[in-house]
């Protein structure tokens, strides 16, 4: 379609476009105006205005157009049409890239003609070091032309210098095979200089590529006027990136230096990503959009190194540098080990300590009998409080006379608390006792005294929190800043430094007493802080955070004990008027999962200055000082957390205010600051659910109340009720003096609603508040945020009530799930949704491949690299050197899911008490369900009657809530099984699997064209040999209520009733083992080319009970370890679903756009079927499928607390065989309770051995040895062996058969040894493609190789704890210089306990050698391969049992090492030579690639023993000889010869 050319681009004025629209497609003035009155804003709106073509007629028919009213229709549906065609050309071009990729370079012609273009327009020439090469200007170019802008790493830009002086070469690799010689990125020091140079040379390309004129622009000569918008007339003018250069040239220079690479890089990269995500969704050109976020984002360009005014930018020094150091922790806070057990006579009792000492059980209840043998302490576990035992070693809990204080009344003091004292109040309001000190409070609170530090390090042995607002005014960093006020007196100098911090020299007599003094106080509350931590209490400190406090010697020194964490946030985050950058130091884990509270707003610049205020100055940081009303709630209500968290405390918890980091604070400092701090405390506890817990207290609080449940039935109010709102249309009721003055989110922002309308009612209306004492406030809705009824209510609370110092704490508890209690503990991220592990894809390769490297290079399975490329040659061997005892890649352990790590921590930590655990959790969880059976009862009422049928068994109630108790990602999963899951068409991300891009497709585009499509599909049903099988299982999914009847044509038309459908056909598939399962063909159906999915599908392989094993042991301390050895074994089991797929429902609509039409024999015609549950062949089906496989798998280990994984509706379980099966018989249960059992004729019992995916695996020797092993199920191998011996009884092998065998092979070679099993398979791998079907030499030879690895079995082991085994690095090369005459050499470094011997080899290559191999002159890369081959045979005794690391730097032979294979047959014997060789030795190696520059190698492969390198770095010097008899020789006989060598 043509027409989509005369689309307009969108302008600001929607109506203009509009009349272009109309100028181009003819439609009348009375339909562009209806358009307008519709209020569209855009021609993205237009096209979705209607839904469909017909909808356009009638909506035209409404404007009564008369006789032209046809043709007016015709109009406008060709001009919807063209926008519909016009946004998917647009979506297709933002989407795809083009045929040419970014990266290519521009013609010539092109290039040429843009730097002339550039060169006309601004006569502007720039030195070869700042102007972009080519590379970099075409990669800009297709950027701007495609709209895909990216966010360029400034350090990859490439100057035209670089081009002119870098070459590229083509490297031979062989027989006509080449490869270009990448080129090397530019190298430059990694500066701040260095950065601006390379942002000029990208800003400067995007000028070059944006030169050409803006499309429509104003005439030229309007463009030579002095102030015209350069954007209007050019697509990326060069004075606009100028600007932005400019800018940040002269916003970093301010910093200081060592300061000004990472703050420049951040602000850079920050704001071009706001220039892609505007630039891509928009259709601004690149001009514009620098434009406007330079304006934008301007604030963010202001250097300000500290919250306060006044912060250094001079030089780091050695101090300084130290001390940054302390910035973050260098390990978290000591954890607690803190566990109760069972209580006794009432009281609480431990049963681990918080030291990790278990406690004996038996002692408590005075049965104990073992004495010293117990392995448990015989202490008293009576908890006193908080994590604080008894610990009495006479008597235990059942006999303990103690005192046992009242855990639910916490006690917090206020140290420094400041005359208002905000942080105790909140603290109050949450329900604890508070000890506040602070000398403006009373003159005997001074804490450099030493009897008021004796007294208050008695009264702080029982505080539970302990804070600190350190006085900053001597160590504040404002000082630094020389001020000279107006009458010519100078402001407050430092009376320290970051070399000094405890005190300049030279000071006056006052100063210095003042400094003393305060060092004084400061030092005793460092000392009685650290105590406080390191007995399990908390504590936390603040200031500013680059005060000088925290370089105190003291202060470091208690940072670097580990216990303490630090969280930084900016005050106006929490409700302050300036920008002030503040540092709390604390050791609660809840303040360190605030969210990142940075400053967004937008300030005043001179917010800072000090001002005069009837005669005196006031300094902004004194007002700055005392907290903010949001921040102390904040913290309140985190260790209030805290306390219930870890046991000091039962509290009625309210939420936590919101902070807020974005909008405009260049008001803020006019208002009273008593408005963001005493005035609005009580109105935003109020807000957040607080209340006095006294009633007396309680009773003064004006009751609130929305207007529907107080107004009358004649519109008006009851006596004692007074509406305090703006005012609405809804009721009409008359607005109060009390009603704001101003609209939240219209006048005001949300956040600075309440201090302005409290300074309102302080200011005019304080004296009238009592007014409102007995009144119910009555106010539109219950918001959010604070509201005017919060604010009047708290204010009247504060008028009449003094706040008591204690008050009696309300009940509440903390119900959460012990997974996430490990998360916690664990210190994972509990917070949010809690699902599987969704890591990139070299993560989840990893993962599969279970120890065996995948890739290498550039493929997709590829790890980075050990050692960083483009290093010398003794550089690289150097740190090859220094991690020669460093694991290999593949030796890490897998990337488990969270949960998964939870149900192996727990099988470990309680293994000998797993079946009480696991018949307790399935008791709560049975009654769970009880109570849940109404919920499920009313889900169901909204299910549709086929789907209930479907799910008729599921528990949808009961899985609904454990959704939300597990905090399950994927939260639609109860929805779906009421409603259906996506079966074709687009399945949105569900947020347990990766999400891959994926277009939305409509219902229509879905069914397409149908009736063209089914009957196509018609004419190719008929009858077939499995028609009897057909008709059984259609017959027996209707008897099951999966689906309807079977129905003819008419039938169906009739049920129908011409609702469009599509068909799938329905087809049968015999798998190896000749069982028969029908399929239902998507891809002829067309359904799988109509469906886009976002879920990239991750399952585990069959490894996974060996994954599972090692995640157990890695769990089990060392002497727990011992003992399970000596009296227990782990073992495996399997369960199964029947008709798994079919019990997931499938929505009618979705059922229609596959609807299943299969071969009826006995009538003789095609039948028809709806079904109402999941069909086999579809492609959305598989991840639908899963999403309830992988939430029954997360609840086997979050509830039933057993280590299980699931792949579709397998699953496998691992557990002690000390349990006695209770973990299969928990996941069992618990999938009765879902109603999913398992099929009982499917089980396998708990064993050490067991079969899983196909693999049968061996857990005896997993604790003992340390390794599972692996071998593919018997029947396999007699169904490998029969498949030969039918090829050879019929002298006959076709590419069907080929094919066949060729893909159990390759499933085999999963449970063999390495690659053992790939190589030797090409001439069945070239089978598959070919017509021949007799059995030639290289058959029978592959035959041969197949028996002889069924014979030998080399089993795989899989080691799940790491064996002391000794390493070794190699390195090898091979040269040829002239055709039949190659060179090759390799180094070898043993490790051998402490010390290392360092060999290097020779190797012969005789022209016998070349005779091994094909024809052709050039045989490098078999050289390359060989040179293993020679190492392995030369030094056979040193290389078994061992594991390492071998570099070589040619590509072919890597890649054949690495796969076993090569399209070479003379590589593929080479690598399978090797790999038998590694299998016999049991050694264990990684492949590296290494640049040829950088092997270290290289030198004695083509000198030999002439090379000097290897002799001065201390290696030996020997010849190596090719075991030229093995090439010859069978499979059988070379294993033999390996393992006598």
């Amino acid at each position: 379609m043509a027409s989509f050319h005369l689309v307009p681009r969108d302008g600001a004025d929607f109506r203009a476009t509009l009349v272009s629209l109309q100028l181009n497609f003819e439609f009348a003035d009375e339909i562009l105006e209806a358009l307008v009155k519709a209020k569209l804003k855009n021609l993205e709106e237009f096209r979705y205005f209607f839904e469909s073509e017909a909808e356009i007629g009638v909506w035209v028919q409404r404007l009564n157009l008369g006789d032209v009213q046809g043709v007016q229709t015709a109009r406008l549906r060709r001009t919807w049409a063209a926008v519909k065609v016009f946004f998917q050309h647009a979506d297709a071009g933002r989407t795809k890239v083009g045929e040419s990729d970014l990266d290519d370079l521009l013609d010539d012609t092109s290039l040429r003609d843009m730097k002339q273009q550039f060169w006309r327009r601004y006569r502007t020439r720039f030195p070869p070091e700042l102007y972009p090469s080519d590379a970099t200007l075409s990669r800009v170019t297709r950027e701007l032309n495609k709209r895909l802008l990216c966010v360029f790493s400034v350090w990859k830009v490439k100057s035209l210098q670089f081009q002119l002086v870098t070459t590229s070469k083509k490297r031979r690799l062989g027989d006509g095979l080449f490869t270009e010689e990448t080129e090397q990125e530019e190298s430059v020091p990694h500066d701040w200089e260095n950065y601006l140079d390379r942002l000029h040379i990208l800003l400067t390309a995007y000028a070059l590529a944006g030169v050409d004129q803006v499309a429509g622009a104003p005439q030229a000569n309007q463009e030579h006027t002095l102030g015209a918008d350069s954007t209007i007339f050019v697509q990326a003018p060069l004075d606009v990136l100028m600007e932005y250069y400019y800018r940040a040239k002269r916003s970093v220079v301010s910093l200081p230096a060592h300061k000004r690479l990472d703050w420049l890089q951040q602000r850079d990269s920050e704001e071009r990503a706001v220039w892609v995500a505007k630039f891509r969704e928009s259709t601004k050109t690149l001009g514009q959009v620098v434009r406007e976020v330079f304006n934008l984002r301007d604030a963010h360009w202001i250097a300000i190194q500290s919250g306060g005014p006044g912060e250094s930018s001079h030089n780091p020094t050695p101090k300084m540098l130290a001390a940054a150091t302390t910035q973050l922790p260098s390990s978290p806070p000591k954890l607690s080990s803190f566990q109760l057990g069972t209580p006794v006579a009432g009281k609480k009792v431990a049963r681990v300590m918080k030291d990790g000492k278990r406690l004996c059980v038996e002692f408590q209840q005075g049965r104990c009998n073992k004495g010293a043998k117990c392995p448990d302490r015989h202490m008293c576990g009576i908890v006193l409080r908080g994590e604080r035992v008894c610990g009495s070693t006479k008597h235990g809990a059942k006999d303990c006379k103690q005192k046992v204080k009242d855990p639910e009344s916490p006690l917090m003091a206020d140290i420094f608390s400041g005359p208002n004292a905000p942080l105790t109040k909140a603290f109050l309001f949450c329900g604890w006792r508070c000890l506040t000190l602070d000398i403006q409070l009373d003159s005997s609170h001074d804490l450099a005294h030493p009897l008021r530090q004796q007294s208050l390090r008695e009264q702080l042995k029982e505080a539970d929190f302990v804070s600190a607002a350190f006085d900053c005014s001597t160590k504040s960093r404002a000082r630094e800043v020389p001020r000279v006020f107006d009458d010519g007196r100078r402001g407050p100098g430092p009376l320290r430094s970051t070399r000094q911090p405890e005190g300049l020299d030279g000071l006056s007599p006052a100063d210095q007493h003042r400094v003393k003094r305060d060092n004084n106080a400061c030092g005793f509350m460092l000392q009685v802080m650290q105590e406080v931590a390191e007995r399990g209490a908390g504590a936390m400190r603040e200031n500013p955070v680059n005060s000088l406090h925290w370089l105190l010697q003291q202060e470091v020194a208690a940072f670097r004990t580990g216990l303490w964490a630090d969280t930084h946030y900016d005050a106006c985050c929490w409700g302050g008027a300036r920008c002030k950058r503040q540092r709390l130091r604390h050791n609660i884990p809840e303040i360190s999962s605030w969210p990142p509270l940075q400053c967004h707003h937008v300030h005043a610049s001179d917010e800072w200055q000090p001002y005069l205020l009837n005669g005196r100055y006031v300094y902004p940081t004194k007002e700055e000082a005392e907290y903010t009303a949001p921040f102390v709630f904040a913290v309140a209500v985190s260790v209030s957390w805290w306390a219930v968290r870890v046991g000091r405390a039962k509290l009625a918890v309210p939420r936590m205010p919101t902070p807020c980091c974005v909008g405009r604070r260049e008001e803020w400092p006019l208002m009273d600051p008593r408005s963001l701090r005493s005035w609005a405390l009580a109105p935003l506890a109020i807000s957040l659910g607080l209340g006095p817990a006294s009633a007396e207290e309680a009773a003064r609080i004006p009751p609130r109340k929305v207007v529907e449940a107080v107004i009358g039935a004649d519109g008006t109010l009851p006596r004692n009720c007074i509406y305090v709102g703006p005012g609405h249309h809804r009721h009409r009721l008359a607005r109060s003096k009390w009603a704001p003055p101003f609209t939240a989110g219209h006048d005001c922002a949300f956040d600075e609603f309440l201090p302005r309308y409290v300074q309102h009612i302080r200011d005019n209306l304080s004296d009238h508040l009592t007014e409102l004492i007995g009144k119910v406030l009555v106010v539109d809705a219950v918001a959010e945020h604070p509201s005017e009824g919060d604010a009047l209510a708290g204010l009247v609370f504060e008028h009449l009530s003094t706040v008591r110092s204690t008050s009696q704490p309300q009940q509440s508890t903390n119900p959460r799930g012990r997974a996430r209690r490990w998360l916690r503990v664990s210190e994972l991220d509990w917070a949010g949704a809690c699902g599987p592990a969704t890591g990139p894809s070299t993560v989840r390769i990893l993962q599969r491949a279970a120890g065996q490297q995948a890739g290498a290079l550039s493929q997709r399975a590829a790890l980075p690299p050990v050692i960083s490329f483009g290093l010398p040659a003794d550089v690289h061997f150097q740190q090859a050197l220094a991690r020669i005892r460093t694991p290999m890649p593949t030796e890490q352990a897998p990337v488990l899911d969270n949960d998964l790590q939870f149900a192996a921590d727990f099988t470990a930590s309680q293994r000998t008490r797993l079946r009480q655990w696991r018949q307790d959790a399935m008791g709560a969880l049975r009654e769970l369900k009880r109570r849940c059976a109404a919920l499920d009862a009313h889900l169901r009422g909204f299910q549709q009657p086929a789907l209930r049928r479907v799910t008729a068994a599921r528990d949808v109630g009961l899985v609904a809530i454990l959704v939300v108790l597990f905090a399950w990602p994927d939260t639609a999963l109860p929805f779906s099984l009421i409603a259906g899951m996506p079966a074709v068409g687009f399945a949105p991300c569900y947020g347990i699997f990766p999400q891959m891009p994926a277009d939305h497709i409509s219902y229509e585009d879905v069914l397409g064209d149908w009736r063209a499509h089914n009957a196509k599909i018609l004419q190719s049903i008929g009858p077939s040999r499995d028609d009897d099988f057909l008709l059984s299982q259609s017959t027996k999914d209707f008897e099951s209520g999966f689906c309807s009847p079977p129905l003819t044509k008419q039938a169906l038309l009739a049920q129908l009733k011409g609702k469009p459908f599509r068909l799938v056909p329905r087809c049968v598939i015999t798998q190896s083992s000749g069982k028969k399962r029908i399929i239902d063909n998507a891809d002829t159906g067309g359904q799988s080319a109509s469906s886009r999915e976002s879920n990239k599908l991750v399952l585990c392989s069959a490894l996974r009970p060996a994954q599972h094993a090692q995640a157990v042991i890695a769990r089990l301390p060392q002497g727990e370890l011992e003992r399970a050895r000596e009296s227990d074994s782990l073992e495996s089991g399997g369960e199964d679903w029947p008709d798994a797929y079919r019990h997931c429902p499938m929505s009618e609509e979705e059922a229609l756009c596959c609807l299943v039409v299969w071969w009826h024999r006995e009538w003789q015609a095609p039948a028809f079927q709806i079904y109402s549950g999941l069909l086999f062949g579809l492609p959305l089906a598989v991840t639908s499928f899963n999403r309830y496989s992988r939430f029954s798998e997360a609840a086997s280990r979050r509830v039933a607390l057993t280590v299980t994984s699931s792949y579709f509706d397998d699953f496998n379980m691992v557990d002690w065989s000390s349990s006695k099966g209770s973990g299969q018989w928990a996941v069992g249960e618990l999938n009765k309770c879902l109603g999913t059992p398992f099929a009982e004729e499917k089980r396998q019992p708990m064993a050490v051995q067991g079969s899983f995916l196909g693999l049968d695996h061996d857990l005896s020797e997993a604790l003992q040895r340390g390794f599972v092993t692996f071998w593919a199920r018997e029947r396999l191998f007699t169904k490998m062996s029969d498949l030969i011996e039918q090829s050879e009884t019929a002298s006959s092998l076709k590419a069907g058969l080929a094919a066949k065998m060729f893909g159990l092979m390759n499933f085999l070679e999963q449970g063999m040894y390495g690659r053992v099993g790939c190589g030797g398979l090409a001439a069945l791998c070239d089978r598959q493609r070919s017509k021949e079907s007799d059995l030639s030499p290289d058959i029978l030879q592959t035959f041969q190789l197949i028996r002889a690895l069924l014979k030998f079995r080399p089993e795989r082991r899989f080691w799940v704890s790491n064996p002391p085994v000794q390493r070794f690095i190699a390195a090898s090369d091979a040269a040829e210089e002239k055709p039949q005459a190659g060179t090759g050499g390799f180094l070898l470094i043993w490790q051998q306990g402490a010390s290392q011997v360092r060999e290097g080899f020779v190797a012969a290559c005789p022209e016998e050698l070349y005779a091994l191999w094909g024809p052709g002159d050039k045989k490098i890369a078999q050289l390359e391969l060989s040179m293993v081959l020679f190492a392995l045979v030369a030094r056979p005794a040193r290389f078994r049992m061992r594991r390492g690391i071998w570099y070589i730097d040619n590509t072919a032979a890597l890649m054949a090492l690495i796969r076993g294979r090569s399209d070479d047959s003379d590589l593929s014997r080479l690598a399978q030579l090797i790999h038998l060789c590694l299998f016999v030795f049991q050694t264990w190696i990684y492949w590296e690639w290494v640049p040829s520059k950088s092997n270290w190698s290289d030198a004695i492969s083509r000198l030999g023993v002439d090379d000097e390198w290897h002799q001065s770095h201390s290696f030996s010097t020997s010849l190596a000889f090719f075991p030229f008899q093995l090439w010859a020789l069978p499979l059988e006989a070379a294993i033999q010869v390996f393992e006598y060598l």
